[in-house]
């Protein structure tokens, strides 16, 4: 797998289908309540651009002991971004999309870490990704939903294994401001152990906040 750190353009109302997926509920366990912060969003949730998504993306060295690449552009339409891909059924998490942000970090034979950032034209439009993204993975019953603590508006977390490979995998999703922020871990337990997604989530959430805070402001001068 590929690493490295990116940000592309996702058209309003494409299609879309995404790397993190295939999470849900499982068989026999009743779904864990969706966590939601105590404190109401930010009035100032701004809209992110490019370059702002970017920013709010983790820093090469967030994720110690696995390495994250060189920033790389990719194509609009590459499945490997695991965005807004044309002709799959995952158009949701393109409805309202401006930006689309990527940075995933791996140590051969390990581990890997997929961050994802999907920016909106408003929280309206981040929360309907948010709840349809919620919805499918608790439908897809891959995964078996855990408790996550209070991070942003709303966030969710899912535990089980990964299909493909047999290694433990734990993935998060979370609504903040303008946002939706997942992160994919498969790999060893050191990396998929949910305390550390957590932590990863929270980081994740401070940096998006940040950056709709500052984008939020008025132009200096």
């Amino acid at each position: 797998m590929t690493s490295g750190r990116y940000t592309r353009f996702a058209v309003a109302g494409a299609t879309a289908m995404v790397l993190v997926t295939g999470c849900a509920t499982g068989g026999d366990n009743p779904p864990a309540k969706d966590t939601k912060a105590t404190a109401a969003p930010k009035a100032g949730a701004a809209v992110l651009n490019d370059k702002q998504v970017g920013v709010a993306l983790p820093e090469v060295n967030a994720v110690p002991g696995l390495k994250n690449g060189m920033r790389t552009p990719l194509p609009v339409w590459d499945p490997s971004t695991g965005d807004c891909v044309a002709g799959q059924p995952n158009g949701f998490l393109c409805m309202g999309a401006v930006s689309v942000g990527s940075s995933v970090y791996t140590a051969k034979g390990e581990a890997s870490a997929h961050f994802i950032l999907y920016a909106y034209e408003d929280t309206k439009a981040a929360a309907n990704a948010y709840r349809a993204l919620r919805t499918k993975n608790q439908v897809d019953r891959i995964l078996s939903e855990v408790p996550l603590k209070a991070i942003g508006e709303q966030g969710t977390a899912w535990r089980g294994t990964a299909k493909t490979t047999g290694y433990p995998r734990t993935t998060t999703q979370v609504q903040v401001g303008t946002t939706v922020l997942t992160i994919d871990a498969v790999g060893s337990a050191k990396y998929t152990e949910i305390d550390r997604l957590t932590a990863w989530a929270t980081m994740f959430a401070e940096r998006s906040r940040k950056a709709q805070d500052s984008a939020a402001l008025p132009p200096a001068g």
